[in-house]
């Protein structure tokens, strides 16, 4: 039986064998460097919840403030969404994928202002804490939230009734605007700032009417 022998490689097949693990390197390198180029941004998460309660009023004890029943929180449909919705300084609009809502915005809404009304004014959130008496009722519309590379706008009806009447007591309008030196942390902060700025307009009708004097709509 003839058997045949393998004979090693030489001239210009030689060559090419010992090249090919330097290219596949050089592809593997390549991939690596496409596959890094191409890993998105971290996703940045916000809140209109401060890292902190905002400070009591002078003269607000803690839980003895009017009790309330907050309603869910409407907000425009163009803003409810996880991603921060931008107008930029040519009246377009853009969605950044990297900054987003920890909670859909109507929840960041209600989480924010019931925030405000029970460390602020002394509030007791009635849905939570059992009261004694009839608690009253806030509904909060949001018709106007939006954000620039500058600041932001926000606009709002919202109306104070007690429980269990169709009438409300109070009906007003809130326009705030608060200004951001730029980036989207010191725009995070403006928009807590104006959610702090309607809770106030809220609280202290609240606290006026619970004294029994009669409200008034904020200039």
């Amino acid at each position: 039986m003839t058997r045949l022998a393998l004979q090693p490689m030489d001239g210009p097949s030689r060559r090419r064998s010992l090249r090919l693990p330097f290219g596949l390197a050089r592809v593997a390198l390549a991939l690596s460097i496409c596959t890094a180029c191409a890993t998105p941004a971290p996703v940045r998460l916000h809140s209109l919840v401060g890292p902190e309660h905002p400070a009591p009023r002078e003269g607000v004890a803690p839980g003895r403030g009017p009790a309330i029943s907050l309603d869910p929180i409407r907000v425009p449909v163009a803003v409810d969404q996880p991603q921060w919705l931008i107008r930029l300084p040519d009246d377009t609009l853009t969605l950044l994928e990297q900054e987003r809502w920890a909670s859909p915005l109507r929840d960041e809404f209600r989480h924010a202002l019931l925030d405000v009304l029970t460390h602020r004014y002394g509030a007791v959130d009635a849905r939570t804490v059992g009261t004694g008496g009839s608690p009253w009722r806030v509904h909060v519309v949001i018709t106007r939230f939006e954000a620039q590379p500058t600041g932001n706008w926000l606009e709002s009806t919202w109306s104070i009734a007690q429980r269990g009447t169709d009438m409300p007591t109070l009906r007003c309008e809130t326009s705030v605007r608060e200004n951001s030196d730029g980036g989207m942390a010191a725009l995070g902060q403006a928009h807590r700032r104006a959610v702090i700025r309607l809770g106030d307009a809220i609280g202290a009708q609240l606290v006026a009417l619970q004294r029994g004097e009669s409200g008034r709509c904020p200039s």
